[in-house]
């Protein structure tokens, strides 16, 4: 049992946690439309950076006799080794910046930056599982992924009952090491998920930052939830082969009003030139965004068979209908279906 235990505490080591939260956040979300080479690419270079780095740290820190034990059983040692981690999380968020990852994604590194500052201080007093601190802050990325459906639906309920059973076995090691005491086991939970679960919560609110790969975008795609992602994706690898710029957003008429229409009347200053909105049945979005942007809105109705006749029909009655809502300088319903256009129609 004890090796098993070794084994499980190496595998998800603190240091390797960052990246596997990383991983789970970029492969089962939208963001998986930019290919696996790219989000390899930053997978690397967040191991790199919360991993790699550290432990070369550390490594030198125990060949020079700075501290006893490489996996820093003494709280006391723990001081430079964490200071070490500090400075590599901040170089990961900013690389994961300059990437232009979404906020709810940065958040990750954001809460670990904290709960490491936090831990610091803990450590000169009490020990504190940096374990369970990890744990704590993956088990509440899944679960928040999956309450604003950043998650694609199919691996919800696999990765919730993975990260639930992970985290308890992690901790059940880590005590069966006697490494840590059921207090200083839950203390760390309790420290991750906090911390993550505040930065995740605040992020998201407040800013939809996109995902930009440093080009400055020309063709924005949105959709109102993670359910549209098969559909838009084909957008998305359209654009990409074609080598134009684009970004992707999740943004809800229904759920985020306030940021869809920040994001409408602010696309053409940021050099937007076209945006392709993702069409339910009342083609909601779509009709908001173009309400408050004279840029063509590109309505793709993701409903098939008779649902996806019934979209289209709403999509054009509304334009002809209303067709100051699809743009202030549209004078007739003509003029308004060829700035709103409809993909799939034929």
């Amino acid at each position: 049992m004890k090796l098993l235990a070794t084994i499980l505490s190496t595998i998800f080591h603190p240091l390797l946690m960052p990246t596997y939260g990383i991983a789970i956040a970029l492969y089962t979300s939208y963001m998986r439309v930019f290919g696996d080479r790219l989000l390899g690419i930053i997978v690397i270079g967040v191991l790199l950076t919360t991993c790699i780095l550290p432990s070369l740290g550390i490594f030198i820190l125990y060949k020079t006799g700075h501290i006893s034990d490489f996996r820093l059983h003494n709280r006391t040692e723990r001081t430079v080794p964490y200071i070490i981690n500090f400075v590599c999380y901040i170089a990961c968020y900013l690389y994961l910046y300059r990437f232009g990852i979404p906020n709810w994604i940065l958040s990750f590194i954001a809460g670990a930056i904290v709960s490491l500052i936090i831990s610091l201080f803990i450590n000169r007093y009490w020990k504190i599982s940096a374990h369970m601190v990890a744990a704590g802050a993956m088990v509440v990325l899944v679960f928040l992924m999956s309450i604003y459906r950043l998650m694609l639906t199919p691996y919800i309920f696999p990765l919730q009952i993975t990260i639930i059973l992970l985290a308890g076995l992690i901790g059940s090691s880590r005590i069966l090491l006697n490494r840590h005491t059921i207090g200083q086991v839950g203390a760390g939970f309790a420290l991750g998920a906090m911390c993550w679960d505040f930065y995740f919560s605040y992020s998201y609110k407040t800013n939809h930052r996109q995902f930009i790969f440093i080009m400055k975008p020309i063709v924005s795609i949105i959709m109102g939830s993670t359910s549209d992602l098969p559909i838009m994706e084909k957008a998305a690898k359209l654009l990409d082969e074609c080598e134009i710029p684009f970004e992707m957003l999740a943004l809800s008429a229904h759920r985020t009003p306030a940021e869809v229409e920040e994001f409408a009347k602010n696309a053409r200053s940021r050099g937007i030139k076209v945006i392709i909105a993702a069409a339910g049945m009342a083609a909601h979005l779509p009709g908001v965004i173009a309400s408050m942007t004279t840029l063509p809105v590109i309505g793709v109705p993701h409903q098939i068979g008779y649902g996806r006749t019934r979209c289209l029909a709403r999509h054009r009655a509304n334009a002809s209908r209303n067709p100051r809502r699809y743009g202030r300088n549209q004078r007739s319903p003509q003029r308004s279906d060829s700035r709103h256009s409809d993909i799939g129609a034929r």
